[in-house]
C-alpha cells in the first residue's frame, strides 16, 4: 500500500519559492527550474517566477522555444510582465513576435531592437511598418515602451533607407486602429534609440497626460514640427523625465515647453544646444521639482548659467556641468567669477547633492574645499587649476563619509590613500554583490 500523499497550505508552498526567489542569479534559476519539473502546486509558483521578466529573446531560435512553451501552457504567457524582443532588420520573424505578443496579454513593459549589427545597412521595408503597427495593436497593457535600431546610421534623406514615407505610413496604420491610438494613450514611458525618428513621429500625435518620461538618443529626433516639445508638453503636461540627446538647433522650443513642465519635471538630460545665446537661466527660472540635472558637453554654461542653478529652488540632487565655459580661449580655466557662481551652486544645494560634476574648466581650490559642505556626496568628478594640498583632498573622507565615486588624482595627492582605496573596494563589493543578484542579462536596446 503506498504511502499517503501529504499537502501543506499553498502559503507554505509561496514561501519555499519566494525564497528562492531571493537567491542569486544562478542557483535562482536552476533551483525554480527543478521546482517547475516538480509536483502542484510547486511547479507552477516556480513558473510564475520564471515567466514574469524572461531573458532577452535575443535569436529566433529563443523565440520560438518561448512560444512553444506559452503555446503549450496558456498560463504561463499571462504569468510574462516583460518582453525583450530581437527583431529582424529584414523582418523574417515578425509573425513570430507577434505571435508571443499575443501570448503574452499581460505585458507591461515591451522592448524590441531591430537589428543587432552596426554594420549592417539593411533599409526598412515597408512590409514592416505594418508588421510593426500590427505588434502595437495586439499589445494590450503595456505602459513602458523601448524601441532600439542596431543598425548601420544612415543618410535619413535616402527614403529608400528610412525616411518621411515610413513615417507617414505609420501614422496611417495607427490612425486606422482605435486600439493602437488607446495603446500610445497609455503610454508612462518611452524610450526610443538609434534611428528611429520613423516611431516618433508615428506616436508623438497620440501621446498623452499619462506619459511621464521620454528618451531620445542621439540619432532620433522629435520630427519635423518646428515645435515638438510645446506640442508635447500641452498633450503630456505632467512630465516627469526628459533625456535628449540630439543637438538642438536653438532652445526656443525646450524653453517654452520647460515653463510648462515646472511643476513636475524631475529629470533633465539634454546633451548639446547650438544656439549660443543664454538658454539655461529662462528654463531654471521655471524649475520647481527638478532633482537631476546633466547638460552635456554641447551646451556651453556661462557664469550666467550656473548662478541661475545657484539660485534655483529646484531639490537638486544631482548636478552635470558637462560644459562650464573657460575664462577664455585658450585657456582651461574658469574665471574668478565662474568660481565664485560655483561655490554658490554647491552652498545653495549643499543639503541635499549627492552628485556632482564640472567638466571642461579648470576650477579653483576653494571650490574643492567648498565640496566639503555637501556632506551626502557620493560622486564628485572635477579638476583643479593649481595643485591642491593634501588635507584639500583628505578633509573630505571626513565630511562626506559616502564618496566613493572620485577622480583618480585624489589618490595621488592624498596622504590617506588606503582609506580612499576603502572606499573603492567596499564600492565594487557593493556592485559585485548586485551583479551577482541580478547580472547584466538584459542586453538588448543598449
Amino acid at each position: 500500500m503506498s504511502d499517503p500523499k501529504v499537502f501543506f497550505p499553498n502559503e507554505l508552498y509561496r514561501m519555499i519559492v519566494q525564497r528562492v526567489a531571493d537567491l542569486n542569479y544562478g542557483p535562482r534559476q536552476d533551483t525554480l527550474l527543478a521546482l517547475a519539473q516538480s509536483f502542484e502546486p510547486l511547479s507552477g509558483l516556480a513558473e510564475e517566477q520564471l515567466y514574469t521578466h524572461p531573458r532577452d529573446l535575443d535569436s529566433t531560435a529563443k523565440q520560438q522555444q518561448f512560444l512553444q512553451a506559452i503555446t503549450a501552457r496558456s498560463a504561463r504567457g499571462t504569468f510574462t510582465q516583460s518582453l525583450r524582443l530581437l527583431w529582424d532588420p529584414s523582418g523574417a520573424n515578425s509573425q513570430l513576435l507577434l505571435d508571443i505578443i499575443h501570448g503574452c496579454p499581460n505585458v507591461k513593459f515591451l522592448l524590441i531592437q531591430r537589428g543587432n549589427d552596426i554594420n549592417d545597412s539593411t533599409p526598412l521595408p515597408l512590409h514592416c511598418i505594418r508588421s510593426f503597427s500590427m505588434m502595437l495593436d495586439a499589445c494590450q497593457h503595456v505602459t513602458s515602451f523601448h524601441f532600439s535600431t542596431i543598425l548601420e546610421w544612415t543618410n535619413l534623406f535616402e527614403e529608400e533607407v528610412v525616411g518621411p514615407k515610413h513615417s507617414r505610413m505609420l501614422t496611417d496604420h495607427i490612425s486606422a486602429q482605435p486600439h493602437t491610438v488607446r495603446l500610445l494613450g497609455q503610454i508612462e514611458t518611452l524610450a526610443l534609440s538609434g534611428q528611429s525618428d520613423w516611431v516618433m513621429e508615428g506616436f508623438l500625435p497620440h501621446l498623452t497626460s499619462n506619459l511621464t518620461s521620454l528618451f531620445l538618443s542621439q540619432d532620433c529626433s522629435m520630427g519635423d514640427s518646428p515645435t515638438p516639445f510645446v506640442t508635447l508638453s500641452r498633450q503630456s503636461p505632467r512630465l516627469k523625465s526628459l533625456e535628449f540627446r540630439q543637438t538642438l538647433d536653438t532652445s526656443n522650443d525646450l524653453e517654452a515647453a520647460c515653463q510648462a513642465w515646472g511643476n513636475t519635471l524631475e529629470i533633465l538630460k539634454i546633451s548639446s544646444i547650438a544656439d549660443m545665446r543664454e538658454w539655461v537661466p529662462q528654463i531654471m527660472q521655471s524649475m520647481k521639482a527638478l532633482k537631476i540635472l546633466h547638460l552635456g558637453p554641447g551646451c556651453s554654461l556661462s557664469t550666467l548659467s550656473v548662478r541661475a542653478i545657484a539660485i534655483s529652488k529646484s531639490p537638486l540632487v544631482e548636478i552635470s556641468l558637462g560644459d562650464i565655459l573657460p575664462e577664455s580661449g585658450d585657456s582651461f580655466e574658469a574665471s574668478d567669477e565662474t568660481n565664485r557662481a560655483v561655490k554658490e551652486l554647491v552652498d545653495a544645494h549643499s543639503s541635499r547633492l549627492q552628485h556632482l560634476e564640472l567638466r571642461c574648466a579648470d576650477v579653483g581650490r576653494d571650490v574643492l574645499q567648498n565640496c566639503k559642505k555637501a556632506s551626502q556626496l557620493h560622486t564628485l568628478d572635477l579638476t583643479v587649476r593649481d595643485p591642491p594640498e593634501p588635507w584639500e583632498v583628505d578633509d573630505l573622507l571626513d565630511a562626506c563619509v559616502r564618496l566613493d565615486n572620485f577622480p583618480s588624482w585624489f589618490k595621488r595627492v592624498s596622504v590617506r590613500r588606503s582609506e580612499w582605496d576603502l572606499r573603492l573596494k567596499i564600492r565594487n563589493e557593493v556592485e559585485n554583490k548586485w551583479l551577482e543578484q541580478e547580472p547584466a542579462i538584459y542586453r538588448l536596446g543598449t
